[in-house]
């Protein structure tokens, strides 16, 4: 504890690792592996020392799945310092995911599975998850389908939708699951889309929330099947807003003109381009690819000729976007952790949440 509070000056800590602070704090884990403080605590000093010990990083995570998650599966402020602990050591040594593997990929899912009501816990989890799919892909989808985490993750995007950094994390860990085509069909047949909607229309200016969203819906569109739904959840419009809020992030611009692309193959989402105004919206892409620019102008010429038959004119919108002429609700979210104040957009898009939930999370909201 007294060494949590001394590298709040960061001076001490690297002081601290020149003394061979990370091999005590690791012998005393292990000779204390069944006390819970001193886990947590062992793991929070661990997070400051981490940048000053790459050359001990293996024992660190060992010590961190063996004594703090695997001694305390029960004990949710171990497993958060711990996951906070992971984060850091495979950012810094990536080649630490191939050798732990299958091992950290089920210390990790099973923390998530069973703290779910944690978003501190939720945030660290997926990231995790994300970071190590890009290395070990088929045993994190494995994983996942055993412990049928793909309900709990649309699920974590209603509880913890007061929280824009978890959010961000939950909508990664979707968008590289949706690569799957019989986890994209999942996600979609059980409203998935909606609340990954949900998620992008209540948090526009959030550019990581926006790109992760058009990343899932992008994946999934790839599906020709799944196209209409999509389309019907709101993906159409959510992808267009992204793209009206973010006109200077090409990451954002490429992925929503690529989403674009494949669900403008069902005659109804061309009809929501023109609700949404999209033509304006493209016009403004700017963007270093120029072959970008052909499937725009691929999408243009189409929305134009649904403006000249006036069938968009006709066309009834089923969701509210948010174009200059349909404007939303605005109000002021608080976060459980009164931290601060941000803003956000609701409309009745058909929104994330269950019916029997909509009274109660409407009242909350504003």
């Amino acid at each position: 504890y007294a060494l949590t509070m001394i590298f709040q000056n960061p001076s001490t800590v690297e002081l601290v690792a020149e003394r061979d602070g990370i091999e005590l704090i690791l012998r005393g884990m292990k000779l204390h592996k069944e006390d819970v403080t001193v886990q947590m605590l062992g793991c929070a000093a661990l997070w400051y020392l981490i940048p000053f010990c790459t050359d001990e990083l293996n024992n660190v995570v060992m010590s961190v799945l063996d004594f703090a998650m695997g001694g305390h599966p029960n004990q949710v402020s171990v497993q958060k310092y711990a996951l906070a602990v992971l984060v850091k050591c495979l950012h810094a040594k990536p080649m630490l995911i191939q050798e732990y593997g299958i091992d950290l990929i089920d210390a990790i899912a099973y923390c998530v599975e069973k703290h779910r009501d944690e978003p501190c816990i939720v945030k660290n989890g997926c990231a995790l998850l994300s970071k190590i799919s890009n290395y070990e892909k088929e045993n994190v989808f494995a994983v996942v389908a055993s412990l049928d985490l793909l309900p709990l993750f649309i699920a974590s995007i209603r509880k913890h939708c007061s929280y824009p950094q978890v959010l961000e994390q939950i909508l990664s860990i979707l968008s590289k699951l949706a690569k799957r085509k019989t986890m994209a069909t999942y996600i979609v047949q059980t409203r998935g889309v909606a609340s990954i909607v949900a998620a992008m229309m209540a948090n526009t200016t959030h550019a990581g929330i926006q790109y992760e969203g058009c990343q899932s819906v992008l994946n999934m569109s790839r599906n020709i099947g799944l196209q209409k739904t999509i389309g019907n959840e709101g993906g159409v419009y959510a992808v267009v807003d992204s793209m009206r809020f973010h006109p200077e992030d090409e990451g954002i611009q490429a992925l929503g003109v690529a989403c674009l692309s494949n669900l403008m193959n069902v005659h109804e989402n061309i009809e929501m381009l023109v609700l949404a105004e999209a033509k304006s919206v493209l016009e403004d892409v700017e963007h270093s690819d120029k072959r970008l620019f052909k499937k725009v102008e691929v999408i243009t010429v189409a929305i134009s000729k649904i403006e000249d038959s006036g069938i968009g004119k006709r066309a009834k919108p089923k969701r509210r976007t948010t174009s200059r002429k349909d404007p939303f609700v605005q109000n002021r979210m608080k976060d459980t952790l009164q931290t601060s104040k941000r803003r956000s957009l609701f409309g009745s898009i058909g929104c994330m949440f269950d019916k029997e939930d909509d009274q109660e999370i409407y009242q909350h909201h504003t």
